[in-house]
């Protein structure tokens, strides 16, 4: 059994203009594949929010449903709302590992710089795991990077250790 989200057309009217198109053959319902009832709860909440003073989506997982949502079913002001949350997000609250995965699944360039940046830059390597997740070369290209780097700052210390008295 596949999931997904069940809406019926009895639960909201807000909904009757979808339902009119997906309607041809007489279905009471869209089932939107690939996308769990928590998952849509989290953006309904957006336009009919239980508590105005402590809004649902809080973490960065809650964002990342939202994201997933707006992205599959193609809803730009909430896949808008939900990166400028996420961006507002620390590396410590979101690794840069995931939010190049999210980057690359969703299609947002301007995550990808800084978050390889952040990788490059640490002073650990990455895990297997880390490496795992990234798209396909990113592993390598951080290890290229961080070996280029590690260069450079060689090259940089033995040319400074020329010019310092003995």
């Amino acid at each position: 059994m596949q999931q997904g989200y069940t809406h019926t057309r009895s639960a909201d009217p807000q909904f009757e203009s979808v339902f009119s198109i997906a309607d041809v053959q007489g279905s009471q319902t869209i089932q939107l594949r690939g996308i769990e009832c928590r998952q849509f709860d989290l953006v309904l909440s957006l336009f009919y929010p239980i508590d105005l003073l402590e809004p649902q989506p809080k973490s960065f997982a809650d964002w990342s449903d939202i994201l997933h949502v707006a992205h599959t079913i193609d809803i730009p002001p909430v896949r808008t709302l939900a990166i400028s949350k996420i961006s507002q997000l620390g590396p410590k609250v979101i690794p840069p590992v995931d939010k190049i995965v999210l980057a690359d699944k969703y299609g947002i360039k301007e995550w990808f710089l800084p978050a390889y940046m952040e990788l490059v830059g640490r002073m650990e390597d990455l895990s297997v795991e880390e490496g795992e997740k990234l798209p396909s070369g990113g592993a390598l290209l951080v290890d290229t990077l961080k070996d280029e780097v590690k260069e450079q700052i060689r090259m940089l210390v033995e040319e400074d250790s020329m010019y310092l008295p003995m």
